[in-house]
């Protein structure tokens, strides 16, 4: 890498940038099926890697499936994936994660005509009371749950993630001219 020091970071957050931010969207999208419970420190941590993946996945099934690699439709194959990622994250969020057969359909039936009619007060109480307590107990441990995440992480760990990484590009700042195959890796 050329240049003096403002020159390199520039590059280097310019290409980061250009990287991770082509497969953004379905990097979103397949981190929103894979971990839906994810806090933002666990999407920043997740998002490039999945971006790096969509980005590579795409390039080299375009070139499996047509032989070649087309730099112009790799760029079009990217903006496809994003605009159908980002259709797909503007849906909301589908409960059911399986279609109901028919006799599941037939019983979620009869229970909201069940609702609907007359029912004794004591079996409508307790129905009502055991709903409540299980919501109001699920809120609960998820609540917990979140503070004890957020309680166990440490707080030093992102700025030795920070040093961790500046310390690996650092050969790349060190060296005016790359030495061979693997100069990064050897330095």
């Amino acid at each position: 890498m050329e240049g003096d020091f403002a020159t390199v970071i520039w590059h280097l957050l310019a290409g980061a940038a250009l990287l991770f931010g082509v497969g953004l969207f379905p990097a979103l999208f397949i981190l929103r099926i894979l971990d839906p419970l994810a806090d933002t420190f666990r999407k920043v941590m997740l998002i490039p890697a999945i971006s790096l993946l969509v980005t590579f996945g795409v390039a080299g099934w375009m070139v499996v499936l047509s032989g070649h690699f087309d730099l112009g439709l790799l760029l079009l194959l990217l903006i496809m994936a994003n605009c159908v990622a980002a259709a797909a994250l503007w849906q909301k969020d589908i409960i059911r994660v399986r279609r109901l057969s028919q006799w599941e359909l037939l019983e979620e039936h009869t229970d909201l005509v069940e609702s609907e009619g007359v029912m004794t007060k004591e079996i409508e109480a307790k129905s009502l009371n055991d709903i409540t307590t299980e919501l109001e107990e699920d809120a609960e441990d998820r609540k917990k749950r979140s503070e004890e995440l957020h309680s166990a992480r440490s707080s030093w760990l992102p700025f030795a993630l920070a040093a961790a990484a500046l310390l690996s590009l650092f050969p790349l700042l060190l060296f005016e001219y790359p030495n061979g195959v693997d100069w990064i890796g050897f330095s």
